[in-house]
């Protein structure tokens, strides 16, 4: 089987785990990895949460990245092209070899910032991008 190129990444296998919000935390990515999955990513987060919220703890709980698995991708959203950049680049320090940037309409956009804030005991920041 041929390479499949990503950038400047060279991933040596074909089996892909696509980012599912509140499933692919590290325990399962750890699990898909050891029965032949080759490339991972991270729950989906939104950019305002990574940059805005109150408890950063569960910040980095929910967008841990370990060095065994790489190539991990981290899966972003957002719709404001300035807060997705700077998530961005927070998310390439913390060690992402890709980001899954998904723009969502507004109202979704709303809706996920507004229960990252509630379930982190938060109601800091806007509730809207």
């Amino acid at each position: 089987m041929q390479p499949i190129h990503i950038g400047n990444i060279e991933y040596n296998g074909s089996l892909f785990l696509g980012p599912m919000e509140g499933i692919t935390d590290v325990p399962f990515r750890k699990l898909a990895r050891k029965h032949g999955c080759h490339v991972t990513c991270t729950q989906m987060i939104h950019a305002q949460a990574i940059l805005f919220a109150s408890d950063k703890q569960r910040v980095i709980e929910t967008t841990k990245m370990t060095r065994d698995e790489k190539p991990v991708g981290f899966q972003l959203c957002g719709n404001d092209p300035q807060m997705v950049g700077t998530a961005a680049k927070w998310a390439r320090d913390m060690g992402a070899d890709f980001i899954d940037l998904n723009m969502v309409p507004r109202q979704k956009c709303r809706q996920q910032w507004w229960w990252f804030s509630s379930t982190a005991n938060s109601r800091t920041g806007s509730t809207h991008c």
